[in-house]
């Protein structure tokens, strides 16, 4: 019997070793049962205060990934095409070669049937809390901008160039911070693009951005890049109140000629535009 599970961990200092499990992933023989604790998210949020990382974003994307494999859809895995999600292996993969903020335990095997009720048990081994304190971001409905992000714009170049790919000061050295973006690649000049949602602070936003705008200069002077050839994308949507202090920012972003905004159902174009530069990866 093919029964295993992996726990999912946020790990803010990997050399202190400090992690928090915040979800479980496990495969029954037929499809992966996965629960994500919403108090242990809250408390990985509170260690990443200050951190450009979001949280909830990454947990929402494991979750559509996860649902789109028990579609039916083999052809999806998580980070890459190595191994099959059904096979513990892979996952003995990511916990092998996952060494930024999300990572994995080794496979758990579970020589045991599992149901509803037997998952619930684990559940509250490993978290000690009972199954349904899900997570209360996780609503009944998709998530739309998740779905049109991975499919539109993820998918489409993912073996062409990185994707959510994270820069730590072990891979870019001058910097200070971590931050992921959605994809990254060079072909004569840079083109990459990260997601952010506007329905945040100003404090926030600022702090991502201010990361974001470092990204592309250290990475321009690496690799002798004029600014002004690179193309760089933010996927935002417009704040619908156009008197707060979130839709200041957004209006700046609009303006400065190093970033293009485009709305998170435009996902697409990105994709599009990275496959007629015919970009392709080349970090390690």
């Amino acid at each position: 019997m093919n029964t295993f599970y992996s726990i999912i961990k946020i790990s803010p200092n990997n050399v202190a070793g400090d992690n928090v499990a915040i979800g479980i992933a496990l495969f029954d023989g037929e499809k992966i049962r996965h629960y994500f604790s919403e108090r242990k998210r809250k408390i990985a949020s509170k260690i990443l205060e200050g951190n450009s990382f979001d949280l909830s974003f990454v947990i929402k994307q494991f979750i559509f990934r996860f649902d789109e494999i028990n579609k039916g859809k083999e052809d999806l895995v998580l980070f890459s095409k190595y191994k099959k999600f059904n096979d513990s292996a892979y996952f003995e993969y990511l916990n092998k070669y996952s060494n930024g903020l999300v990572q994995f335990s080794q496979p758990f095997m579970v020589n045991d049937e599992i149901d509803d009720f037997k998952f619930g048990k684990i559940v509250e081994l490993v978290f000690n809390e009972p199954l349904n304190e899900t997570l209360s971001l996780i609503e009944d409905k998709p998530d739309l901008k998740i779905e049109k992000i991975y499919r539109e714009l993820i998918v489409p170049v993912q073996e062409k160039v990185h994707t959510n790919y994270r820069f730590t000061k072990s891979n870019l050295p001058s910097i200070y911070f971590p931050f992921e973006m959605e994809c990254i690649g060079l072909n004569g000049s840079l083109i990459g693009a990260k997601y952010l949602s506007f329905e945040k602070t100003k404090q926030t936003l600022d702090l991502n951005l201010g990361h974001y705008f470092t990204i592309i200069s250290t990475l321009s002077n690496i690799y002798n890049k004029r600014l002004k050839d690179n193309e760089f994308f933010l996927i935002s949507d417009e704040p619908s109140d156009i008197k707060s202090q979130e839709h200041q920012v957004w209006e700046s972003v609009n303006s400065n000629e190093l970033i293009k905004i485009i709305p998170s159902e435009k996902a697409g174009e990105v994709a599009n535009r990275i496959l007629e530069k015919e970009a392709h990866k080349f970090l390690d």
